[in-house]
């Protein structure tokens, strides 16, 4: 699939209900994470990691049928990760997300565990996995 095509699978998806389309992580991550704001706003640790959250997803290529909830469910799969790392807001790329600060002071004590986590070299380990779900569903 091309990043050309996943803008008219992405309205195929949200115009039609019941609509399908197929998607896979490489392209959900490429339009969704803006390396180069993070490379500006992040600390080079931050920085760091994003990067191998970023090149772990470009990696795969599995291409999987999503309707809407499943997208969305996908893509917020896939935020958590980087959110856990640094504030997502502030290299998704969209402005208009800026409201995600709002939430920053309650994720501070699941980035310091994250933190601890990364600092074993634990990144999509059981350790951190337990962790992203926990993430995952206080937050998305």
């Amino acid at each position: 699939m091309s990043m050309f095509t996943y803008g008219f699978r992405i309205n195929k998806i949200f115009n039609n209900e019941g609509a399908t389309a197929h998607f896979n992580s490489r392209e959900i991550v490429s339009a969704i994470v803006n390396l180069s704001d993070a490379k500006k706003v992040l600390t080079p640790d931050e920085y760091f990691f994003v990067e191998v959250v970023f090149e772990v997803y470009r990696q795969l290529n599995h291409e999987v049928r999503l309707d809407k909830n499943g997208f969305l469910g996908l893509v917020n799969e896939i935020i958590a990760h980087f959110d856990l790392i640094a504030p997502y807001y502030k290299f998704c790329g969209d402005s208009r997300m800026v409201l995600m600060m709002l939430l920053e002071d309650e994720k501070q004590i699941y980035r310091q565990r994250a933190k601890a986590i990364l600092e074993k070299k634990a990144i999509f380990r059981e350790e951190w996995m337990e962790l992203h779900q926990e993430f995952l569903d206080r937050f998305y």
